[in-house]
């Protein structure tokens, strides 16, 4: 479409490119695949901002015209909860369903649920207290959103604390049962949000030392508020699993972060070593050193299966992640470089796979590359997942 058009649709990016041509301007911006375009004068009610030219052949679009738009637009904006201070969006829940459960209590649970889309780390943190359950478990299905984390972690951790002491009004009773609960539930997050992260909080000092000092400020209040005590062993455990490593004289290395690798020599043969995945090219001469016995001259050479060779720098890390589909390290004296050649795993199978798939059906390939992704899947940290997928 063309500058000062009616807008009547928005598009997606299937395939291809196009250009973003205002005029007087010029191309202001390149779109690609997954990018849209068109929404601004569907929402305006407006006349086109800006063109669009197609940069190459055989462009692919998803179209939806504006009656779908704005229906779709309509459902988003009925099942969106926004909080407002100062005309600023300070919390935006999202209703979705929850599904038809029933409660320990044989009562029914409600048919839908919100769930954190943004907000301020503070109204965050305040929703999740509100919405807390005191009796629910560790191990129950009640899940911490990375908005959490990123909201106590966020140089926001003492808010936490004294959101504990959170004035009320009412009797003097009425006040103490609100403070109470007020406690309990911050203990029950804090403990909800340790359990969930684990390991990864020893990674974040701010977060450690917060946990640190909450269990003793929970400790303390334990001596006036006798309610308090019956949560207290739990925080103990908590606190003592995940500080405890880091104490240690010599802290384990993480095994999610160790590999496994083989490094060959110029006789075709490999030493095995295991070593971090972040390693520098130093570090892994040292380790097949100690394998072969001498590392005098010794050089990492990178080898792809067309024979490229590639001299790694002492410097480099994470260098196993570099390597191609059938790349392979090589350590050798560096004036024997130029007598290195590819392995003949690398060159392909000697035999072909036809008579193989031809065997296997399509619904039989899926199930295998399934599998192959969902093991992939459980290598990474839910908490890491949620971030990566949102980012």
């Amino acid at each position: 479409f063309n500058q000062g058009e009616e807008g009547t649709s928005w598009y997606i990016i299937l395939k291809g490119s196009v250009n973003v041509v205002i005029y007087g301007k010029g191309v202001v911006c390149t779109l690609h695949e997954g990018d849209d375009f068109g929404k601004l004068a569907l929402v305006n009610d407006a006349p086109r901002a800006a063109s669009i030219v197609l940069r190459e052949d055989n462009c692919h679009f998803l179209r939806v015209d504006k009656e779908d738009f704005n229906r779709i637009l309509r459902d988003v904006e009925a099942n969106t909860v926004r909080l407002k201070e100062h005309d600023q969006d300070v919390l935006v829940l999202e209703k979705i369903p929850a599904g038809n459960r029933i409660s320990n209590q044989g009562s029914s649970q409600p048919q839908h649920k919100y769930i954190v889309m943004s907000g301020t780390p503070e109204k965050i943190l305040e929703h999740f207290l509100e919405t807390m359950r005191l009796e629910a478990t560790l191990n129950e299905a009640t899940v911490l959103e990375k908005h959490v984390y990123w909201a106590i972690n966020s140089g926001r951790i003492e808010r936490l604390q004294k959101s504990v002491y959170t004035p009320s009004q009412g009797t003097e009773q009425e006040k103490m049962d609100y403070a109470l609960n007020n406690k309990r539930r911050v203990i029950r997050l804090v403990l909800q949000w340790a359990a969930l992260y684990g390991d990864l909080l020893q990674e974040d000092e701010a977060a450690m030392a917060f946990l640190e000092e909450f269990y003793v400020s929970v400790s303390d209040d334990t001596r006036m508020i006798a309610a308090l005590k019956e949560q207290l062993p739990e925080l103990e455990k908590i606190v003592k699993q995940v500080a405890e490593e880091p104490k240690a004289p010599q802290k384990k290395q993480n095994v999610f972060s160790l590999v496994l690798f083989k490094v060959y020599c110029i006789d075709q043969t490999y030493t095995t070593i295991r070593v971090p995945v972040s390693s520098s090219v130093k570090e892994v001469i040292s380790a097949v050193a100690d394998k072969l016995g001498s590392g005098e001259g010794l050089i990492i050479v990178k080898m792809s299966s067309g024979g490229e060779k590639v001299v790694l720098k002492p410097h480099d890390v994470s260098v196993f992640t570099t390597l191609s589909v059938n790349g392979r390290l090589f350590a050798c004296p560096r004036d024997q470089f130029d007598s290195l050649a590819p392995l003949p795993e690398q060159e392909g199978p000697s035999a072909g796979t036809v008579g193989t798939f031809e065997l296997m059906s399509s619904k039989d390939l899926a199930h295998q590359m399934t599998i192959y992704d969902w093991e992939l899947f459980n290598c990474v940290h839910e908490v890491k997942r949620s971030i990566y997928s949102a980012d």
